[in-house]
């Protein structure tokens, strides 16, 4: 079978992503009118993200329905941090306005300003997009709702695209 590559932007790839919950159906359902411009070719759509998962471990996430695991639920939140970065370049900053408490920015251009008050704190964050750093020194429920806040920066939903 013959592959067609399609390229389509971000917002157009969290629309066709979004219909998959809708009542038309399947993914492949939403691209038919594409399919019957093209007779002589066939088209699969594939999810691949540029970030390979992370190495077997005792986590286990999604990933708009690809089943991951990471050792434990800090790489899993970074890795899911990645792949939005990717998606999106001005992801990481969007997310900083969303994510800072009174003490901590959670998301920043550098460690020491993800713990402003506890410079020390700053060896524990991690650079997930050029430039930008997480702080990893959060509880499992900070991790969720941070991720919950990324989802909203495309429109998705945390518990169905993006299961943690």
């Amino acid at each position: 079978m013959d592959l067609i590559n399609i390229s389509v932007t971000t917002n157009e790839l969290v629309a066709l992503w979004n219909l998959r919950h809708s009542e038309t159906g399947p993914i492949n359902q939403a691209l038919s009118c594409i399919e019957s411009n093209i007779v002589s070719e066939k088209i699969e759509v594939k999810t691949t993200f540029p970030l390979m998962p992370p190495s077997q471990g005792k986590f286990h996430y999604q990933v708009f329905c690809e089943k991951r695991s990471a050792k434990n639920a800090v790489d899993a939140f970074v890795d899911i941090l990645k792949v939005f970065a990717v998606f999106e370049p001005t992801f990481a900053e969007q997310l900083s306005l969303l994510a800072p408490l009174t003490s901590r920015n959670h998301v920043a251009r550098s460690p020491s300003e993800v713990y402003p008050k506890r410079p020390d704190l700053g060896k524990n964050a991690r650079e997930f997009a050029p430039g930008w750093y997480v702080g990893i020194n959060i509880k499992n429920d900070e991790k969720r709702r941070i991720l919950s806040l990324a989802c909203g920066v495309f429109g998705l939903q945390f518990g169905k695209d993006i299961i943690f």
